[in-house]
């Protein structure tokens, strides 16, 4: 995956499997109804929610296509939960 340094509160989300297609394109899957997605922060600003599982509404989801990559942002504000693991 290619590397963003985000700026302004964002952060940088990978999509859970089930949130997407094999091309990239946002799949409703069993979330539709409610239009919340969940991924991993692979990268912030400040370090915070790094490797997290978070929680956010897919409307609220910036996608940027660099080269043949699909980068996905999000505001930290933005941000719903965190899914704890154990």
């Amino acid at each position: 995956m290619i590397k963003v340094e985000p700026l302004n509160g964002y952060l940088v989300i990978e999509l859970e499997k089930e949130n997407q297609k094999e091309s990239g394109v946002l799949l409703p899957d069993s979330l539709r109804k409610e239009n919340m997605y969940h991924g991993k922060v692979i990268n912030s600003e400040n370090g915070n929610l790094i490797d997290d599982t978070v929680i956010f509404d897919k409307l609220l989801l910036l996608n940027v296509k660099i080269g043949d990559e699909e980068v996905y942002f999000i505001k930290e504000s933005d941000i719903l939960g965190v899914i704890e693991n154990g």
